[in-house]
């Protein structure tokens, strides 16, 4: 019962070892990806484009409403 329970421990320890492994590696593939990301994000909030983006992704709703409301509308003008 010993050995058994040894021989299970012993998996669990080998396994643990190889999935750091793997994190410490994939880890290490996304840090660069990350630090551009913050670089750029950075980058857009000091230029002003993430705002300018947002402002043009609001007009870019408000006219969409705008079309469906005008939409609505057809169908009444029409029988005038």
């Amino acid at each position: 019962m010993a050995n058994k329970f040894q021989i299970t421990i012993s998996a669990v320890d080998q396994a643990t070892k190889v999935v750091r492994g793997i994190k410490n590696s994939f880890s290490g593939i996304v840090r660069p990806i990350s630090n551009i990301r913050k670089s750029v994000s950075g980058l857009g909030k000091e230029t002003g484009i993430s705002s300018m983006i947002g402002r043009f992704a609001k007009l870019g709703k408000s006219g969409a409403e705008v079309g469906s409301k005008l939409g609505v509308m057809t169908g009444p003008m029409a029988a005038i």
